[in-house]
């Protein structure tokens, strides 16, 4: 299976945001707050990776967007880091 430029820059970006994000997560911040910051990393890394980007609305994505790969990550993130009394469902 071939992986496009989109999913390559998007695992990337995901991992610019576990790596930027994951040692700033405590109880305090919730999975809004999360999904906000990654949404910022992945717009960073996706037009730093040369994908198309709109004035209008930003990087643009085929299939998907980078609001619901955000939430996507900081669930993920939010279940790999195990904060006692913290949100992981991030809400769509």
């Amino acid at each position: 299976m071939k992986i496009t430029k989109q999913q390559q820059a998007l695992k990337s970006a995901a991992d610019d945001a576990e790596f930027f994000l994951q040692p700033l997560l405590t109880a305090q911040v919730n999975a809004g707050q999360v999904a906000v910051a990654v949404e910022r990393v992945l717009r960073m890394s996706l037009t730093d990776a040369g994908l198309p980007v709109s004035p209008r609305t930003g990087v643009v994505l085929r299939g998907t967007t980078v609001k619901v790969e955000a939430q996507r990550i900081a669930t993920t993130l939010l279940e790999r880091r195990n904060v006692p009394g913290q949100d992981r469902q991030v809400a769509a």
